[in-house]
């Protein structure tokens, strides 16, 4: 026989002592123990409702069965919540939460003015806990943080990004502007830049560190600095492109030293003009993901190997009634032309960033108003 000294109220998910507890009622050959009549009369109308679907802990006192309880809060939150005033108010940001499909616990301090939550995070969000308190006519204070991010390529990359951060403790919602490569992450309080920064370079990017009263112009050196990065490795890819198409057209020289010479000219367009892609389909691996790095990488990768071993080991082929082909000039002009597109879209995106700088400056700095019967000039 095992003796529970505490439990918990399958309604509210308040601590209960059964040894002290007025209210309990038995269902099902289990006892269950109750903070209030309130409980206690919601429980008898529909026990179902709180045993299934908010799968409550419960606990059987002096029972020859015992049971143990149930953990289904895999997540918790603290929220600050703002507008409670009476013990009435911490009931009403209870229930409202409490009601949500997932929650396992809630607990608000009025004193501190401090919401906890526990929940079941596949099946409900802290985004759903603000709403709900917001319904109930009272506010939870959260803070919006901008960040820089660098190496994003596509809606993919955006998505992964935005999943990343909604996985993180104490973010509510994540919104990336591609096109000004800019993530505004709306979250509680007490999180730190850190966090933010930690939770996007985890999924293989980079943040930008830029102080707040610098980041126009140090946000555009550092662009500038990867436009002509990107320019320098466009330009040696297509020269040494160009030189592999005039050698895969030619034969000036025989067949196994024009292979060769391809080899060779190609290594530096796949391993120092490509790196970017390999390195980028290196991080989508260790996430189990893929973007578009995976296609340009595993496209470039497949040529390049096939046409090494042709090159090296032609005789692999022969012995199977095959030529030994190679396609160097494939993996070199994917890369380049890629290159190309990485180097239109940088531009772009520089053109467009000004032309944003610039329409803020068109912003009124003042504005007139009148004032008892004076017509005053104020900031903005």
């Amino acid at each position: 026989m095992e003796k529970i000294t505490r439990t918990t109220d399958p309604v509210c998910g308040m601590t209960v002592e059964p040894e002290t507890a007025k209210y309990k009622t038995a269902y099902e050959g289990r006892d269950y123990y109750f903070c209030a009549a309130s409980c206690l009369k919601s429980f008898e109308k529909d026990p179902k409702r709180y045993l299934n679907e908010k799968k409550s802990a419960v606990v059987m006192a002096e029972s020859s069965h015992p049971t143990h309880r149930e953990t289904i809060a895999a997540a918790e939150i603290t929220m600050s919540v703002t507008g409670m005033h009476c013990a009435s108010c911490v009931g009403r940001v209870e229930k409202s939460i409490r009601d949500l499909d997932g929650v396992a616990e809630v607990s608000v301090n009025l004193a501190t003015e401090k919401v906890t939550v526990k929940y079941d995070s596949s099946r409900t969000n802290p985004g759903r806990f603000v709403d709900a308190v917001k319904a109930a006519g009272y506010d939870i204070l959260l803070q919006t943080t901008e960040l820089a991010i660098s190496g994003m390529s596509c809606a993919s990359c955006v998505v992964k990004i935005e999943d990343g951060l909604r996985r993180t403790k104490g973010v509510l919602e994540a919104s990336i502007n591609l096109g000004t490569e800019r993530a505004f992450v709306t979250h509680i309080p007490g999180m730190g830049y850190g966090d933010l920064k930690r939770a996007i370079e985890s999924t293989g990017y980079k943040v930008l560190d830029i102080p707040t009263e610098a980041a126009g112009d140090i946000e555009q050196q550092l662009r500038e600095r990867e436009h002509h990065n990107l320019k320098t490795k466009f330009v040696v890819s297509a020269t040494l492109t160009a030189l592999v198409l005039f050698l895969a057209m030619s034969n000036l020289f025989s067949t196994s030293a024009n292979h060769l010479a391809q080899l060779l000219i190609t290594m530096p367009v796949v391993f120092w003009s490509g790196s970017r892609f390999y390195k980028g389909f290196w991080k989508s691996l260790r996430h189990k993901t893929a973007d578009m790095n995976t296609l340009v990488a595993v496209g470039t990768a497949a040529a390049f190997i096939y046409s090494l071993i042709a090159t090296i080991n032609p005789g692999i082929f022969a012995s199977a009634g095959r030529e030994a082909d190679v396609y160097f000039d494939t993996a070199a002009v994917i890369i380049t032309l890629i290159l190309l597109g990485r180097l239109l879209e940088s531009r772009a995106r520089g053109k467009t960033s000004e032309a944003i700088k610039k329409l803020i400056g068109l912003q009124a700095k003042t504005a007139k108003v009148v004032r008892d019967g004076r017509e005053i000039n104020i900031d903005i």
